[in-house]
């Protein structure tokens, strides 16, 4: 649940996170300087290790305090219609 959104950010509860909006704006420049649309899928890896995590999740929490925030990320861009998402392993995601 959204409990707090201003220019700058948006807080999540109950799990406490912080998105920033830089973080979204990397995600969705990730995806398109990689050309990930539905022809090129982009394998998500989130993971909460920095180092075993994908290029999109870690592109994503380098600008976020390093905080893992992809998984929020994306359902918010999808809700938006700016990305798809395939739950099927391995999870993908690309720009609509």
């Amino acid at each position: 649940m959204i409990t707090q959104l201003n220019a700058n950010q948006i807080e999540i509860s109950p799990q406490n996170i912080t998105v920033s909006r830089a973080a979204l704006a990397e995600a969705v420049h990730y995806l398109r300087a990689h050309n990930h649309y539905a022809q090129n899928p982009c394998q998500i890896r989130s993971n909460n290790t920095p180092r075993l995590s994908g290029p999109l999740c870690s592109a994503s929490r380098g600008v976020n305090a390093n905080v893992r925030c992809i998984n929020y990320i994306l359902p918010l861009l999808s809700a938006a219609d700016v990305v798809g998402i395939s739950g099927q392993r391995p999870n993908t995601t690309w720009l609509l």
